[in-house]
């Protein structure tokens, strides 16, 4: 007899995430619940025969570089080095695992590295968070950081705010606070971007003497739009390279030394949340063409779960053999897509259906980290011509041992006629002649998904005896920008959309108990909670 699923359901999953390549070898970061802890542990793996293979002690792995035959990854081993970074000093230290051997500290740094892309073993560009505050205080201790560290404790009961945004989800108070871009020579670090300038998206150039990366800076007021910069390491020599102005840059990669393939959002009729066009860009001329004109396919997935973790550093975009690929949501589901250097419409890499949380490039494909109905993670791969391969093993035993409720799809015409998706969980243990109470899950976004796959979170409602609603009414993402957009409507036809996937719902599986029903979400699902209820 299989067990429950229960509240802490989530610490059996082993969790793949940053899968990279060399040779033969798949490596990657495998994370695992540490309740005693209150966090998640977090090692550096390889891939063997659909197991993983652990190659680093620690718990704070977390990302890592393949570098010649070597990995260089950051962590901090020592007590000592725990508890600086515990009382507030920006640290990081870096390791080299050889081929063979254990793991040897290479190089640290006073800073709070985030993302790292490695030259060779001696030089590599990297972001780091910079705090102009800490700064100060440990000029004014002349370099003694136990002092700056008091001095800063004193200042801590206030905080003067006084730019927009001055908070960020993850981060706490970010004013004044910026992610710039630093190279790192052989011990030297030399700043590429200034006090103001926030960094993100970062993408070396084929031969490693350049660095694109998109930008924001601002003193007071972020403005949504960023900047395409371009720095070369061999000069310093910063220069704005947008080649259009009031725009968002997403995803970019190379399609040769002076070719970019990029994403462009100017808003010009759905605002923010448009999907980007995808564009060719040489560098030399400033010449832009337009690959596709955009509205459908959005960059990335946005279909919910709470059973993975993390992600790649390295940008989800790839050129190869004439064509360009990435991630995107389509329905209910988010699939590699790709598309044609030489124009026209992207399309799905392949039918198989999930969700792809990220993908490496490999010389016959790809390898994804994916997620497949009530599975958990694994590692695939997938090939040039679509076909997929499950590659590991983590996390099988669990559909085997653990009851989970399979979705039931429901689907009807809404005002507009535009069909819209939900799903309903039935009881674990459904009894056919019996009512059961009922909760309706709103997403957040609203640009987001729900789809089939596994959620924790409703699964274990479900073992306590509740049927489970979820939908995607007007306004998520995966069906292009005209259904995405209800700027200035919350409340009207994504309201209307949700109160008839429920009765729907009611119509369709006589065990929901009408008189008992609850409804509850997160972000625009708690906005429309209220509303809801209101």
């Amino acid at each position: 007899m299989k067990k429950t699923v229960k509240i802490d359901h989530f610490k059996h999953y082993f969790y793949p995430c940053n899968v990279q390549t060399r040779t033969a070898c798949t490596y990657f970061i495998g994370r695992r619940v540490n309740l005693e802890q209150n966090r998640y542990d977090s090692a550096l793996y390889m891939l063997r025969g659909g197991d993983a293979v652990r190659l680093t002690a620690g718990d704070d792995v977390s990302s890592y570089a393949l570098v010649g035959d070597d990995i260089f990854f950051p962590a901090l081993r020592h007590k000592q080095d725990k508890a600086a970074a515990e009382a507030g000093r920006p640290l990081t230290v870096f390791y080299r695992l050889p081929p063979r051997g254990e793991a040897a500290e290479a190089f640290r740094l006073d800073m709070q590295v985030q993302d790292f892309f490695f030259l060779d073993d001696s030089r590599f560009v990297f972001t780091a968070w910079y705090d102009p505050a800490v700064d100060q205080a440990l000029r004014d201790a002349q370099g003694q950081w136990d002092q700056a560290l008091d001095e800063r404790k004193r200042d801590a009961d206030y905080t003067v705010l006084d730019e927009l945004p001055f908070w960020m989800n993850g981060e706490g108070v970010t004013n004044k606070k910026r992610t710039r871009l630093y190279f790192y020579n052989a011990g030297n670090i030399v700043p590429l971007t200034d006090e103001q300038t926030a960094v993100e998206d970062v993408v070396l150039a084929p031969d490693n003497g350049s660095v694109i990366f998109s930008a924001y800076t601002f003193d007071h007021v972020m403005r949504y739009q960023n900047r395409l910069m371009r720095v070369d390491l061999a000069t310093r020599q910063l220069r704005d390279i947008s080649p259009v102005p009031d725009a968002t840059y997403g995803l970019r990669a190379y399609a040769d030394d002076d070719t970019l393939v990029l994403f462009i959002n100017e808003g010009r009729q759905y605002g923010m949340n448009e999907n980007p066009r995808i564009c060719r860009y040489h560098l030399p001329s400033n010449a832009l063409t337009t690959l596709y004109d955009g509205g459908e396919f959005c960059a990335g997935n946005a279909v919910g779960s709470d059973i993975r973790q993390g992600g790649p550093a390295l940008p989800q975009m790839w050129v190869r053999d004439g064509h360009y690929y990435f991630v995107s949501t389509l329905g209910h589901h988010s699939h590699l897509v790709k598309g044609s250097l030489a124009g026209g419409s992207p399309a799905p890499l392949g039918a198989a259906r999930g969700v792809v949380c990220e993908a490496y490039a490999v010389p016959d494909g790809f390898l994804t980290v994916s997620l497949h109905g009530n599975a958990g993670c694994e590692i695939y791969r997938v090939t040039l011509d679509g076909a997929q391969k499950r590659l590991s093993n983590f996390n099988r035993w669990i559909l085997s041992t653990y009851d989970a409720v399979i979705p039931r799809e429901i689907s009807f015409l809404n005002e507009n006629g535009q069909p819209i998706y939900g799903w309903v969980l039935p009881p674990a243990k459904l009894e056919p002649a019996r009512k059961y109470p009922a909760i309706l899950n709103i997403h957040g976004g609203p640009k987001t998904a729900y789809g089939p796959n596994f959620f924790h979170e409703m699964q274990y409602w479900a073992a306590q005896g509740y049927a489970v609603l979820f939908c995607n009414p007007t306004g998520s993402e995966g069906r292009g920008d005209a259904f995405a957009d209800i700027r200035g409507a919350y409340g009207s036809v994504d309201y209307r959309d949700i109160m008839a996937f429920v009765d729907k719902a009611l119509q369709t599986f006589p065990f929901i108990d009408a008189q008992r029903l609850g409804v509850t979400g997160g972000s625009y699902g708690g906005f429309m909670t209220n509303w809801i209820v209101g």
